[in-house]
């Protein structure tokens, strides 16, 4: 229930300053202290379920935002849980509340977020529909196509690659935004090419992501925190 409800809402487009997930933080301890005690968890499980949530409640503190601790939340109640048919809930969730918040928009019957930025030489409009933020709406997009992925597995066609690029092509002339652009291409790519492989090249190939985002990850916290420092880092940004 926690899972479907905080898919839901991050569906929606709710803000993470919103009220609502404030209240969600307290149901969501309240289930997982009841799954604890129902399903038993062994001394082992009740530590590191501890601990992923003291790490929930320390980014919470730090950064007032909800998002973490929701996550920490979810994954230390994850004990017994049939994966593949939660990520296939979570699909679902996800596609329904993301074109439902889209048709709002393009409706007018919710606020539809318009953000002016410089680029390229000039002032270009971007659209939220119905999302926090431009970069909001293709991250959204970016998920949605993610499980979309996992959900379908060996069941992936050519025409399934089709529309995710014309979808992206679609959402752009919105969002305006070319991570997300890229991102999203760059993941059919990577996907594509994964199908294509087998045996050892294949295991090491989809292990190359997860070392480049812990690189990426590593290098981002070190820049943030030399940031203003270095000329270099000040050019690099520009």
């Amino acid at each position: 229930i926690f899972f479907a409800l905080n898919m839901l809402f991050k569906g929606l487009g709710f803000s993470s300053s919103s009220k609502i997930y404030f209240a969600f933080i307290i149901f969501g301890l309240f289930l997982v202290i009841s799954k604890m005690i129902k399903d038993s968890y062994s001394q082992r499980d009740i530590i590191i379920s501890l601990t992923i949530l003291l790490v929930g409640f320390i980014t919470f503190v730090v950064t007032f935002k909800p998002t973490m601790l929701l996550t920490c939340i979810t994954v230390a109640g994850m004990k017994n849980v049939i994966l593949d048919k939660e990520l296939k809930n979570a699909y679902k969730i996800r596609q329904f509340s993301f074109l439902i918040v889209i048709v709002l928009a393009l409706c007018g019957i919710i606020q539809n977020v318009q953000v002016n930025m410089w680029t390229n030489g000039g002032f270009r409009e971007r659209y939220s529909l119905g999302f926090e933020h431009p970069n909001s709406l293709h991250l959204a997009l970016f998920l949605v196509i993610s499980l979309s992925i996992v959900y379908r597995k060996d069941r992936l066609r050519f025409t399934h690659y089709f529309y995710f690029s014309a979808a992206n092509l679609f959402i752009y002339k919105y969002s305006g935004s070319r991570t997300g652009l890229i991102m999203i291409f760059a993941l059919l790519v990577l996907t594509f090419v994964s199908r294509k492989l087998s045996g050892r090249a294949k295991k090491i190939y989809e292990n190359v992501p997860i070392c480049v985002f812990i690189i990426c990850m590593v290098i981002s916290c070190v820049f943030s925190l030399l940031y203003g420092k270095y000329r270099i880092l000040d050019l690099l940004n520009n």
